[in-house]
């Protein structure tokens, strides 16, 4: 199986650190196959490297268990699937393939649980038991997909919330009858379900009922789903996009849960303290209050919050034939010259707290802030930017700052403005004389030029390229107001701010002497 759209999505937010456990009774190896493939891998590497965990047994859970990074050369964020009832991965590399004919396949065949007896009892998988009873006690569980009857995951946790109701009653601090029902979700370890028909199965509202009696209280049908999502919530997650079916699938729910963090972990990735403002700050006082109104820009429409985002398709998997987010191509693009963009790449803000805020305030500069216009859609916006495989950087149309002059404007990170190319592949129609090159990070203003060619590799023209930090762009400004100002009028006069920085004539020529008489004639 490949994984799903769900599976990426739920592996873009353990990049992101929300997630670090899964307990699945599933067999296949979609989640890890795309929690790797959010890190460029081709294939999930093995040994120390792996930053994925797979744990089927004791043996596996008492060696790493409490692993959290890798030990290979890179340190990666580690995610733990727990397949509780087995993995097909196994049948695989017991004896180099895929048969079930081998005898160690088929006696690890014993190990994988299908029938109703095999799931009744946890049998040898005690360690699973106490694992799944341990996360009741002290995490919050989301039960995604859980739709079947799971009897050992359904009983285990009616045990746990049993535990939980005698607890309540041997302690003297037992909570009195007049408390708000609604209170008892918002415990740290109240346990969510998502659900794709309207109504929860019997398995599901067995353990929402459980774990609501343990107060002691009744609950209506409504109060009891408060932590429930059913197939009527996707009016609210697709909102004009539902053809009026009570359905809500997994792919759609993994995407807006994703979409609405990716948000408000932004929002904090900008506070007053954060990395990206720091970046800014000694050239930019003003550098919070600027990055906060990019961020309204990409969030807020018509005065009103959009939690997925105004624009949620630049986090949409179905906006790119690659398999990828439009945005982490966008930071690809500007991060590295490699042509290739593997499916389901993945940069997360906590590895890039500067670099991805700079890319979306350019963007919001360059295209969103244009004379106050802010209401743009995402087919105009994905028109402007363009994340082909330029050795320059990501390209975006510069028109609205610097006219129809023949610039091309591109955003690249250093590693890229130091890798420039003598000769540039070339397609477009329009005219380019001049190519302007932001590069985020500090660096010291330069001009190059580089040979424009055809598909045919024959030469077009020379172009000059001017690579300018993106730091030199704003001033010192006070305010956002001037910020913005002198940020268009530094780049519409990029070539004063960058001729400093070159060696004048007089420094990079020598004397002509004559014969070696003093006097120099």
């Amino acid at each position: 199986m490949e994984p799903a759209d769900a599976h990426y999505y739920l592996a873009f937010l353990a990049r992101e650190g929300l997630i670090d456990e899964v307990i699945t009774t599933n067999y296949d190896t979609c989640i890890e196959e795309a929690y790797c493939n959010t890190f460029g891998f081709n294939k999930v590497p093995g040994g120390d490297d792996s930053p994925v965990v797979v744990i089927r047994d004791l043996s596996e859970y008492r060696s790493s268990g409490g692993k959290r990074f890798t030990e290979g050369k890179d340190k990666r964020r580690c995610l733990k699937v727990y397949k509780i009832n087995g993995c097909a991965n196994m049948l695989r590399t017991k004896c180099g393939k895929n048969c079930g004919k081998n005898n160690e396949c088929q006696e690890y065949c014993n190990n994988i649980l299908l029938t109703e007896k095999d799931l009744q009892d946890w049998g040898k998988r005690s360690w699973a038991r106490d694992l799944f009873r341990d996360r009741l006690r002290s995490r919050a569980l989301l039960f995604s997909g859980f739709g079947s009857d799971e009897p050992q995951v359904r009983h285990t946790a009616l045990q746990v919330c049993e535990e939980f109701a005698s607890e309540e009653r041997n302690t003297a601090t037992n909570r009195s009858r007049d408390f708000d029902e609604k209170e008892i979700w918002e415990n740290p370890n109240a346990p969510f379900i998502v659900a794709y028909e309207n109504t929860l199965s019997f398995s599901q509202t067995q353990i929402m009922r459980a774990y609501a009696s343990y107060e002691g209280v009744s609950l209506s049908p409504e109060e009891t789903n408060s932590n429930v999502f059913l197939g009527s919530d996707v009016h609210f997650f697709d909102a004009g996009g539902s053809s009026g079916e009570q359905q809500l699938p997994a792919n759609l729910f993994w995407k807006r849960l994703f979409q609405a963090a990716f948000w408000r972990l932004l929002r904090r990735a900008c506070g007053r303290e954060s990395a990206v403002v720091s970046f800014f700050l000694p050239v930019l006082p003003c550098a919070f209050a600027l990055l906060n109104e990019a961020l309204d820009w990409f969030i807020y429409r018509n005065g009103e919050e959009c939690i997925f985002g105004r624009l949620s398709e630049m986090l949409d998997l179905a906006e790119d034939r690659g398999g990828v987010i439009p945005l982490a191509r966008w930071v690809e693009r500007v991060r590295t010259i490699r042509p290739e963009i593997a499916r389901g790449l993945y940069h997360p803000l906590v590895d890039r707290p500067v670099l991805i805020p700079a890319v979306l305030l350019l963007v919001y500069l360059l295209i969103g802030n244009n004379h106050g216009k802010s209401d743009i859609s995402w087919e105009k916006l994905r028109a402007k930017i363009n994340a082909d495989d330029s050795p320059l950087g990501l390209s975006i149309d510069g028109r609205f700052v610097l006219g129809d002059t023949g610039v091309r404007l591109y955003i690249a990170h250093r590693n890229v403005a130091e890798q420039l190319p003598q000769k540039v592949s070339f397609s477009g129609n329009e005219e380019v004389t001049v190519v302007i090159q932001i590069v985020v990070g500090s660096w010291r203003a330069r001009t190059s030029r580089v040979n424009l060619v055809d598909g045919k590799g024959n030469k077009v023209r020379v172009v000059t390229v001017r690579q300018i930090s993106i730091l030199d762009l704003f001033g010192h400004a006070t305010s956002v107001p001037e910020a913005i100002k002198r940020f268009y009028e530094r780049l519409r006069t990029t070539f004063l701010l960058i001729d400093p920085g070159r060696a004048r004539v007089r420094h990079r020529s020598n004397p002509l002497r004559s014969g070696g008489d003093d006097d120099g004639r």
